[in-house]
């Protein structure tokens, strides 16, 4: 059971100042099947949502002399999860999905304010990819939407795996440029 936010604070408080390991097991306890469900959301594994959320937790412990001063200390610990989460998931692909990956995982926040963004930023994302050259688009989009290797793009379109690859790393640039230059001031998981 999730406590209310001014018993999370004073867990943190706790922890941080005192070393109080009775607070930090209680925190955990509390807090650790619900980020688990939430770390599954993004990693689609049971073991490796528990793997994220326990680093979160460790992290937290071995850093806990160094939380700077929380306004949400629940928005503090779905945010640590979702970001062990991309950090997983970094770790796991090829550099193929990041843009749908991101996207997607945009698209999970609740407020009208974050969708709104979302949108923003799904609009801006489309009009620099569409800003690509042809065939540089096409090895892009082939895979972002078509979920294809780049062995599979370069065997489907007849060109060498050295090429898609450079052509994926040029759509990239290009895309965080477009994206850098109409000032969207985000940090771009998916590019590298």
């Amino acid at each position: 059971m999730v406590k209310p936010a001014s018993d999370i604070g004073a867990l943190f408080k706790r922890i941080a100042e005192n070393d109080d390991q009775d607070a930090f097991k209680t925190l955990f306890y509390q807090y650790y099947d619900v980020l688990c469900n939430y770390a599954f959301r993004f990693l689609q594994n049971k073991n490796s949502a528990e793997e994220a959320v326990s680093e979160v937790f460790v992290k937290i412990w071995m850093k806990r002399k160094e939380i700077p001063e929380i306004k949400s200390h629940q928005s503090f610990l779905y945010t640590s999860v979702r970001n062990q989460s991309i950090d997983f998931l970094r770790k796991q692909s090829n550099k193929q999905n990041f843009v749908q990956f991101d996207i997607d995982l945009m698209a999970t926040n609740n407020s009208p304010q974050e969708e709104m963004e979302y949108n923003e930023l799904a609009a801006m994302i489309e009009k620099g990819i569409q800003k690509l050259p042809p065939q540089c688009r096409t090895i892009f989009l082939m895979s972002r939407e078509e979920q294809m290797s780049y062995q599979e793009i370069a065997d489907k379109l007849g060109i060498s795996l050295k090429t898609v690859k450079t052509q994926m790393y040029r759509a990239v640039k290009k895309t965080r440029n477009f994206l850098k230059d109409k000032n969207v001031n985000i940090i771009l998981f998916f590019f590298f």
